[in-house]
């Protein structure tokens, strides 16, 4: 028998026999629960198989968001990246040891995530004018591009627009393409695939500084810089090649701005919601990475602990975000937000500020936190998709990343409220990781109760 299932703007059936369904949103002259016929798949965009080469495609975005989600995570450890390690290098033997050259480094890191949300609603622009794949061949170059130009930084500024800017943008254009594209391949197994695509981000974060560390340690930064960019160029256009779009359109024409992102979406209330849920998500959602090595040295963990502790959340939030991409498809996107939020709030408020003062009782925080606190970047795609349907998709899933940007900020703001705290250390960050961790639960049940009223339905 059919199972049918409701989305806001569409109603879906699926053929549990051939995994193929018809989107009656699309196509209103199917009989519900009618078999999709060889002319359907021709002529029609209602039927397709749920996955096929989607598979690939998913192989192919996983690869991409290695490049950029996994330094997402990379480039917040203060031993690597643009903190610690290569810090240290830039303002010993660059920067002439000037001491403010830390704090203008550090904005650095906070500026690829901002520019990358700012700039995924002109992404969107452009990937619609000029299709997938050209536009990832863009990314790939801006990705390329900024970090070999941040291996020839000499001042600052060099590295704001190199990393800032060139990466930030490149970044941008291939978030916005990969998770508008992946989605379009899978209906039954969608928060699955881009639960496989966001998981990258855990994967980069636990291989790329066995990469990185004897790099740097034996060439320096800046070949460091350069062999990375080689290295991605070559992954992203792995990319380029694998993922395309399902139904391209046959002709693409220049529109207006107003005919790309749709800003009637703010109108829409339960669009609204799920922005200000994914605020609350991401302002929490990198803090750890930011301040757990500094946490571990507070109470007396040796350095290689406190990188010990970075890797095991990477690793588990690799597990956790394949994890919660499973099970939302089976128990709905909305339901394991709520789920994974309310779990990362209560470890930070009854573990991170009970027992976490020794390794034992920081690796058991770091190792629930990193499941279930980088649920988001899995469910974010999926969610949109959900609260919207599939035409105004593309559109919202720009305009939530333009509005959450400033979200990345959030551990900057955690840190400030720290400094003027006269609470004992670190407990600011405590309190601020699960207050957002909780306001995301309660933003999103709310999101659901006006979707749905039953509390128990698959939403």
């Amino acid at each position: 028998m059919s199972a049918m299932i409701a989305e806001k703007s569409s109603t879906i059936v699926i053929n549990p026999k051939k995994e193929i369904y018809y989107d009656v949103d699309i196509r209103e002259d199917h009989e519900i629960g009618s078999p999709c016929t060889d002319a359907d798949k021709e002529s029609t965009e209602v039927c397709y198989s749920d996955g096929g080469y989607g598979w690939f495609v998913c192989g192919g975005a996983f690869v991409g968001m290695f490049t950029v989600y996994g330094q997402l995570v990379l480039r917040l450890n203060e031993n690597l990246l643009l903190t610690g390690i290569m810090i240290n290098y830039y303002i010993e033997n660059v920067f002439s040891g000037a001491k403010e050259a830390a704090t203008s480094l550090s904005l650095v890191a906070v500026m690829i995530s901002f520019v990358g949300g700012v700039f995924t609603p002109i992404s969107h622009m452009v990937d619609s004018m000029l299709g997938a794949r050209r536009t990832l061949l863009i990314s790939t170059f801006l990705i390329s591009g900024g970090f070999g130009a941040a291996g020839s930084a000499t001042e600052v500024w060099h590295l704001y627009l190199s990393l800032g800017v060139c990466f930030g943008i490149g970044f941008a254009m291939m978030i916005m393409v990969t998770s508008k594209t992946v989605p379009e391949w899978f209906y039954q197994r969608r928060s699955t695939a881009m639960g496989i695509v966001a998981s990258s981000g855990g994967l980069g974060g636990l291989v790329l500084p066995f990469v990185i560390t004897p790099l740097n340690s034996t060439l320096g930064v800046s070949w460091t810089f350069r062999i990375l960019a080689a290295i991605f160029f070559m992954a992203n256009l792995i990319t380029t090649v694998l993922v395309k779009e399902r139904n391209p359109p046959k002709e693409r024409t220049i529109k207006k701005p107003s005919q790309i992102i749709k800003l009637n979406l703010l109108k829409d209330i339960n669009f609204l919601i799920w922005c200000l849920a994914a605020f609350f998500c991401v302002a929490y959602m990198n803090l750890i990475f930011y301040f757990l090595p500094s946490y571990a040295t507070h109470i007396g963990l040796s350095t290689i602990q406190g990188s010990a502790l970075v890797s095991t959340t990477a690793a588990t939030t690799f597990l956790g975000r394949l994890t919660v991409g499973a099970l939302a498809d089976r128990a709905g996107n909305l339901n394991m937000c709520i789920v994974f939020n309310l779990i990362t709030s209560a470890a930070s408020y009854f573990i991170w500020t009970t027992v976490a003062y020794n390794f034992v009782g920081l690796l058991i925080y770091a190792i629930i936190h990193g499941f279930f606190g980088g649920c988001y970047l899995a469910l974010l795609a999926p969610i949109v998709r959900t609260v919207l349907g599939p035409e105004k998709f593309p559109s919202g899933f720009a305009l939530v990343s333009f509005f959450v940007a400033p979200a990345y900020a959030g551990p900057t703001i955690a840190s400030a409220l720290e400094n003027h705290s006269t609470l004992e250390p670190f407990l600011v960050y405590k309190l601020f990781n699960g207050t957002m961790a909780f306001l995301a639960a309660v933003v999103v049940l709310t999101l659901k109760l006006r979707m749905q009223r039953n509390l128990w339905a698959k939403i």
